[in-house]
């Protein structure tokens, strides 16, 4: 059975150079596409967060000849490990987005196939208003299968999970073999 990339065409470089890219789901028109829905933080997530905001302000105030007694210190740790165990909601989101889509820009890469050649709205939205071409590709071709060493079901062909909810994770998604869930939905 065949799959289909639907193309503009300026991308007739493909057919010449025999190259394809994998595009970075930061670059996808949806910008939540691969991008989940934070559930919650672990307490280590939160108290590596804590030691990092508070070990900076701590060097800040070194650097301006200002300093605490380490009493100080280790109190407003405490006092911040409180507040965000108990409200992780107050967690500042830019430091998630600021790990977590960078990391899966650079190490993640997507192939969108079709199964249909013959999809109105493909042919609109990627083929420059029709005036584009196909690729065809043989699912059976050994590029898409599992290569030893890859996590299970990332590097293998996979239907797409259409959803009007994100993903739900608890990070550190970062620090593991974040769910293929991401990736698919």
């Amino acid at each position: 059975m065949l799959l289909y990339k639907y193309l503009c065409p300026s991308r007739r470089s493909i057919l010449q150079e025999q190259l394809i890219r994998f595009t970075p789901p930061g670059s996808f028109n949806d910008p939540f596409d691969s991008l989940p829905y934070v559930d919650g933080y672990s307490d280590e997530y939160v108290e590596r967060l804590v030691n990092k905001v508070v070990d900076e302000n701590r060097a800040r105030e070194s650097l301006a000849g200002r300093f605490r007694p380490d009493d100080a210190w280790r109190r407003a740790k405490e006092q911040l490990m409180r507040k965000y165990l108990a409200n992780p909601s107050d967690l500042p989101s830019r430091h998630l987005n600021d790990s977590l889509r960078p990391r899966m820009n650079s190490e993640v890469g997507v192939l969108c196939l079709c199964a249909s050649n013959q999809s109105i709205v493909m042919w609109s939205h990627y083929s420059s208003g029709h005036t584009g071409f196909l690729l065809g590709f043989d699912r059976e071709n050994e590029f898409f299968k599992q290569r030893p060493g890859e996590p299970g079901e990332i590097g293998e062909l996979r239907a797409v999970t259409y959803s009007r909810k994100r993903v739900r994770v608890t990070v550190p998604v970062a620090d593991t073999d974040p769910s293929p869930d991401i990736f698919f939905t």
